[in-house]
């Protein structure tokens, strides 16, 4: 007998890129707002980075950042251009302010990461204190960041993420495919309670087959029993006739 299979949870797909990268690369970054004189359109009321001077930008205004730009007058959206690629403007999204002060500080301290160790550490450094935030479009930028750093750094990090939104994170299913770096937290600061969950999520992947999210837990198991755990994933994986690569 088979058991039941959860339907397909609707999330949002782990990025390539993050609106730092985006940003970070581009020659022109502004806040923006509706053209009065071109309805549908956006016109730059401030130039954060690039040319000073507004610039009337031929990129479509929705209606749902149109109502929202009606309700918050002293709000913006942020667009970035980069000439190298032609890519046209895009859109990083609307710039409430806790995000454009993320942003800003973003474009000022970046020129100095290089000069910082020389190791790369600098940028998930930066974006580490920015984990957990209240405001849901900086949390997120800061997750994705952080999430590319080696685990040798992740565990380093100083982060001020509660342990209980890293729990919530993990039962959050619109978050299905970012969860690696909530795992990895998990385990790296987790209680006895969190070490069990993960050793039974382990287990799971091992008897049902399934790898998603797998490499995370498995590392997640390793932080938590070392070599115990390595004799695990031996036994229930390299060693197990049928398993595929």
């Amino acid at each position: 007998l088979a058991p039941g299979a959860w339907a397909c949870a609707v999330c949002v797909p782990y990025p390539t890129q993050t609106a730092a990268d985006y940003l970070l690369r581009s020659d022109t970054v502004v806040l923006a707002r509706e053209n009065p004189d071109r309805p549908w359109t956006f016109i730059s009321i401030e130039t954060l980075k690039g040319e000073a001077g507004p610039i009337a930008i031929d990129h479509f205004v929705n209606s749902s950042i149109r109502r929202r730009l009606a309700s918050y007058p002293e709000r913006a959206v942020v667009l970035v251009r980069d000439k190298e690629t032609d890519s046209g403007w895009r859109s990083l999204g609307f710039a409430d302010q806790a995000y454009e002060q993320m942003l800003r500080e973003l474009i000022r301290e970046a020129p100095r990461w290089k000069d910082l160790d020389g190791t790369g550490r600098a940028r998930p450094n930066f974006f580490a204190s920015y984990l957990g935030h209240s405001n849901r479009s900086v949390h997120e930028l800061a997750y994705l960041e952080v999430g590319r750093a080696p685990y040798e750094q992740i565990r380093e990090l100083d982060s001020s993420w509660p342990l209980e939104a890293i729990r919530a994170q993990l039962n959050d299913t619109w978050y299905l495919e970012w969860r690696p770096l909530a795992i990895l937290l998990l385990a790296i600061h987790g209680k006895q309670e969190d070490h069990d969950h993960i050793a039974r999520k382990f287990n799971d992947r091992a008897q049902s087959g399934m790898t998603m999210n797998l490499s995370a837990w498995a590392t997640a198991l390793i932080e938590i029993r070392r070599e115990r755990a390595i004799e695990e994933i031996e036994l229930k994986y390299f060693g197990s006739p049928g398993r595929s690569r």
